[in-house]
């Protein structure tokens, strides 16, 4: 139940970063990755208060749903969706990448092997 709720706040907290980001006129690229630090900033929190590895810095894919879900607003909103209907999209589209992401093992490819 925890991860659920772990994907929700991702979700979330992207979307927020990216409402803060409009607010303040930024682009959209800038808005994305700062939903994207805005939402993955909470869990590395938790994990380094739990002594463990940030999921972040793993092979799971966590920034990427984050990265995907704040493009999905964007391309939202240039198709003349309500800001709010766009938000909560946004949300569930970085919930349902994560949860999917687990589910079925998806991970980023490996660039070196640790020895």
């Amino acid at each position: 139940m925890l991860f659920y709720f772990d994907a929700m706040g991702l979700g979330l907290f992207t979307m927020v970063g990216i409402q803060a980001g409009i607010e303040h006129n930024l682009g959209t690229g800038i808005c994305v990755m700062l939903g994207t630090v805005t939402g993955c900033f909470g869990g590395v929190l938790r994990d380094v208060l739990l002594n463990n590895v940030p999921l972040i810095f793993q092979k799971e894919i966590y920034a990427s749903a984050s990265i995907l879900g704040g493009i999905a607003f964007f391309l939202l909103i240039c198709m003349k969706l309500a800001f709010g209907y766009a938000f909560i999209i946004g949300i569930l589209i970085v919930f349902v990448i994560r949860v999917l992401a687990v589910r079925f093992s998806w991970s980023l490819p490996k660039f070196y092997e640790n020895k």
